[in-house]
Formats: structure tokens, sequence, C-alpha cells
């Protein structure tokens, strides 16, 4: 993806996993590779937590290993996590300034070109605890999942 963003003359590029931190370390590494500002984040489905700096990355893995109200507290109030959510006041509150609001459910993108879908549907199984040869049985069925707004055109 870096390398892509790099081709389309993007300074910066953004990752948000769902609900953890696992591809951010090499989302990392290959932007710093192809100069590429690396900005990290998780989507927790309802608002996303972007990290501000190092000391936002390490509040975002505290937040990530015990997703409670707390701890999403804490992580507020330290001023390195931006929240993004539609929510115009219960995150607003408690972010304040470090609070986006924004619909991002309109422009998720879950890979760069269409070519990644098979991949993106293996990930899906993963999460859904199934196998791709079902997925793939119901997709011949002509319940086709219609992606073509899943990647970046």
């Amino acid at each position: 993806m870096a390398r892509q963003c790099g081709s389309y003359g993007y300074t910066a590029c953004g990752i948000a996993d769902i609900k953890t931190l696992s591809g951010a370390v090499d989302f990392h590494q290959e932007c710093k590779k192809n100069a590429i500002k690396p900005i990290i984040g998780c989507d927790f489905e309802n608002y996303v937590l972007f990290a501000k700096n190092k000391d936002g990355w390490f509040d975002l893995i505290k937040y990530v290993s015990n997703q409670n109200l707390n701890t999403l507290k804490e992580v507020a109030a330290s001023g390195n996590v931006l929240c993004v959510s539609s929510d115009s006041n219960g995150f607003k509150k408690l972010f304040k300034s470090n609070h986006v609001q924004y619909d991002y459910n309109q422009h998720k993108v879950y890979y760069v070109t269409q070519d990644e879908a098979e991949c993106h549907r293996i990930l899906l199984c993963s999460g859904m605890k199934t196998t791709l040869k079902k997925v793939n049985t119901l997709l011949k069925n002509n319940q086709e999942i219609d992606n073509k707004e899943f990647f970046v055109s």
C-alpha cells in the first residue's frame, strides 16, 4: 500500500485495522521505506482512534489490550490520540479538541486494488470462523459481494 501511495504522490497514509494493531508495524516499516508518513490507528466499529505521536501509539496498545471505559478515559485524557466518530456528543465530550466528527463508514477502504479482493475475503473468513471454500460456494450461487467500493480506484 505504501508503494502505491508513493506512486500517487501521497506524503502520508493511514491504517486502522479492526480491533487490532497487528498490521501496524509492517505498515510503518513499508511507509518509512517509501518516504510516506505512516498514520496508525485502530477501528472499533463506531469510532476510530489514531495515534498522534509515539505516546499515542502506546496508548493505542493499552486500549486495544484492555478495552473498557476507564482505559478509554485515560487514553482520551492523555491527548495523544485523535478520535474520529460520527457521534456528535459522547466522544466529543471525552476527547474534547482531539475529536473529529465524521461519518467514516461512508468511505472505508479495505484494500488498494480490486485484485486484492481475494486476500480480503480470506481475512473475512478468518474473522467469521468459516472457510474460503464455503464462501466461494455461496458466491457461485449468485450471492456475489459487491466489492467495487472497498478499494482505492
